[in-house]
């Protein structure tokens, strides 16, 4: 049996249970995730043919994290000046990690620091 018939065995077996289901609140919640499942079956599945793509799709709670880490240790920013600072360097470590590529490299190659 293939992921995709056992996959659609399940969502079927779902259905069925659905319909014994004595609430009409759960059965029209389980039945709106069971309809989603066998709409989406394809983006579901899609990480199985392809190792790199992630399962879930949290990127951009990925990236919020860091700086929600730097609100809960801090407490906050000490100026708007600060906050921007923070903001554009986290951008550019995270598209650097997107794309495989060393921030350290990007910066000394975009940017020249001069020190005091």
């Amino acid at each position: 049996m293939t992921i995709k018939a056992f996959y659609d065995e399940i969502i079927e077996n779902g259905i069925k249970q659905n319909k014994k289901t004595p609430s009409k609140y759960l059965k029209n919640k389980e039945k709106a995730v069971l309809s989603r499942l066998k709409k989406y079956k394809q983006n579901y599945l899609s990480y199985l043919k392809d190792f790199d793509l992630p399962f879930d799709d949290n990127l951009s709670e990925r990236d919020l994290r860091a700086t929600k880490l730097k609100k809960k240790v801090s407490g906050c920013h000490r100026s708007y000046e600060g906050l921007k600072d923070h903001s554009n360097i986290r951008t550019i470590i995270s598209t650097c990690i997107k794309q495989g590529k060393s921030y350290f490299e990007f910066l000394g190659h975009h940017y020249i620091f001069i020190g005091d």
